[in-house]
């Protein structure tokens, strides 16, 4: 097949792009910057020749006709995603209406499936104990997570409509080789609690946590044309993030320590930094959103992720939470994002 893909320059789109390459897909990338298109490729071991690139906004209807056009299948991937408050506008316009017009063109083009990367965050906070990837979404709970549930409507929309969407839901991405020069956010996250800088947490603390390579692996798994609407949750494993720190400080022979932070002071804490960001312009370490995110799963530890159809139908999530969380530190490293000692023994 085919395949257009979105947001390949990104984490999961550029590991989704070398999962569809290896597969055996055609694969063309619409893309703002062929240059971060072609680092993107060298960092999954592509060559710039083995992917196509068109250059063109996810938001311009010309070009993602163009882009569309002549391809048998769609991975819409790109969106923007950031905690940062001064972004609320344009998330709350971009990532809709992208996904609009690209399942809308993807629709008048015959394209099947049309394939979509939503997040886990829709369904914050969880409205229902076991929460389900064909389940009713929520509300959101920060301004990115609003604006993919609206993103999620659209998408459902175009699903009751009878298109052929199969939307993937991640929880908390990691793993190697993130091309964005910033890291994404979760990425990020992590990097914060190898440095020791996630030392005051809400007890308990559940995150679900995914390997990119589980969500390419989803992503390349679920091209096949004429099974109609499918719904994939991959949060991979729910753990407190103590025991991210425990496994950290395994993997690294370090004693990163954890103290117990009351709500209020977190609450608190998101509240000032969004103030201090919409002042300055600038992001903040802390955000309001990370920080309900955190609260709604600490205050809901009885809610739990139904992967079933991951499972069954490709044996996802398969990366073991500790090979992910190794292979992140070792490529952290590799790079330079943690020093020699925050290593340790992986040095």
């Amino acid at each position: 097949m085919k395949v257009i893909v979105t947001g390949a320059t990104g984490f999961i789109g550029s590991h989704s792009v070398a999962a569809l390459h290896r597969a055996g897909h055609e694969v063309r990338a619409l893309v703002r910057s062929r240059s971060r298109l072609e680092h993107a490729l060298e960092m999954q071991g592509l060559a710039a020749g083995d992917v196509e690139g068109v250059e063109g906004d996810i938001t311009d209807p010309g070009a993602v006709k163009h882009a569309l056009d002549g391809c048998d299948a769609v991975l819409h991937v790109a969106a923007v995603f950031s905690l940062d408050p001064n972004r609320e506008a344009e998330m709350a316009r971009v990532n809709p209406e992208s996904t609009d017009l690209i399942l809308r063109s993807g629709r008048g083009l015959g394209l099947d499936p049309l394939v979509y990367v939503s997040t886990a965050g829709v369904f914050v906070p969880p409205p229902t104990v076991t929460v389900a990837g064909d389940g009713p979404v929520s509300t959101g709970c920060g301004p990115y997570t609003r604006s993919k549930v609206a993103a999620e409507h659209v998408a459902r929309r175009h699903a009751e409509e009878g298109a052929p969407v199969v939307t993937i839901y991640p929880g908390a991405v990691v793993g190697p080789r993130d091309p964005n020069e910033a890291l994404s956010d979760s990425m990020v996250m992590t990097r914060d609690i190898i440095q020791g800088r996630v030392p005051a947490l809400p007890r308990p603390c559940p995150l679900p946590i995914v390997d990119v390579r589980d969500v390419a692996a989803l992503a390349a798994g679920v091209m096949t044309p004429g099974l109609g609407e499918r719904h994939y949750l991959l949060t991979g494993h729910l753990v407190d993030v103590r025991d991210v720190v425990a496994e950290v400080n395994r993997l690294t022979g370090r004693n990163l320590p954890t103290w117990p932070a009351p709500r209020a002071l977190l609450r608190a804490s998101g509240k000032l930094f969004d103030w201090l960001a919409l002042r300055t312009g600038k992001p903040m370490p802390l955000a309001s959103e990370s920080v309900n995110m955190m609260l709604e799963a600490a205050d809901r530890p009885e809610v739990s992720f139904d992967q079933g159809p991951a499972d069954t139908d490709f044996g996802l999530p398969a990366t073991p939470l500790k090979v992910s969380l190794r292979d992140t530190l070792e490529w952290f490293h590799e790079v330079g994002q943690i020093s020699s000692a925050q290593a340790g023994k992986l040095a």
